[in-house]
């Protein structure tokens, strides 16, 4: 990550996308390409919703314990690849 004007953009994104994107919560959890593996193994395999903004909070505070087990499985290994870098 690097700062632009105070703000934190996706070096991944910059360098293979070629495009200026904020770094946040979402961007790592829905959208960035660096952890397109780790989404595709713990996260797709079973949320079949959008991966818009809207999405993106309606899914964290679910109350449903599957949904509250696979979302902790998938930030537990999001969580390990954000560390690796």
């Amino acid at each position: 990550m690097y700062q632009k004007e105070n703000r934190m953009l996706c070096y991944f994104c910059q360098q293979l996308k070629n495009a200026n994107i904020i770094y946040c919560e979402y961007h790592a959890f829905l959208k960035c390409v660096k952890y397109d593996i780790v989404r595709q193994s713990y996260l797709f395999n079973w949320y079949v919703h959008g991966t818009d903004l809207h999405e993106f909070y309606a899914v964290l505070p679910s109350q449903n314990p599957e949904t509250f087990k696979y979302v902790s499985i998938y930030i537990y290994h999001l969580m390990n690849a954000v560390n690796d870098i």
